[in-house]
């Protein structure tokens, strides 16, 4: 009997353990996943060309103005560029150059944009620009564009996301006088 006693105590036992709550499942801690800044290459495209015009148009401005309150420029302009573009207006206002006219830009097109990018590079774009009917003058008026300067480049233009929006990181010259 008492054998039998035993058993159901061990059976009861055994029973009730697995009466009891079943252990939860572990959720697995879902990772951080990137949305995307545009949607599309036509939205990144859209955004680039918007920020390139204004960048031009401050550009033109300042050169105007003979390389006064170039801080206008930060709004567009992120990094070395930055730095170099402020050293490139500081030199207009020493020298007293100003420039005269308006550059064209005549075409504008998505190199590539990385929608995965981890970094701040997203958007490479390139601007073809008529600079034909622009002058750069010194204090007293006088020209100093040389005579074989090409009316028409191509640049390279590299776009971060820098304060939430698109800043120009870099523009170089793709092709001269070509585009």
């Amino acid at each position: 009997m008492r054998f039998l006693s035993l058993a159901v105590a061990a059976g009861l036992t055994l029973a009730l353990g697995a009466c009891g709550p079943e252990p939860q499942p572990t959720m697995p801690t879902p990772s951080p996943t990137t949305t995307p800044f545009f949607a599309s290459d036509e939205e990144a495209l859209a955004a680039a060309e918007e920020v390139y015009r204004e960048y031009k148009a401050a550009v033109a401005e300042i050169l105007a103005e003979s390389g006064r309150d170039p801080d206008r420029i930060r709004e567009y302009v992120t990094g070395q560029f930055l730095d170099e573009s402020l050293e490139s207006f500081a030199t207009a206002r020493a020298n007293g150059w100003r420039t005269i006219g308006e550059v064209l830009v005549e075409d504008f097109a998505l190199e590539f944009y990385d929608s995965t990018s981890s970094g701040p590079e997203v958007i490479a774009a390139l601007s073809c620009e008529d600079v034909s009917h622009v002058d750069v003058v010194d204090a007293n008026g006088s020209s100093i564009v040389r005579d074989d300067r090409p009316p028409r480049s191509t640049f390279s233009v590299i776009f971060d996301l820098a304060d939430g929006g698109l800043k120009i990181s870099s523009r170089t010259i793709w092709s001269v006088d070509e585009c």
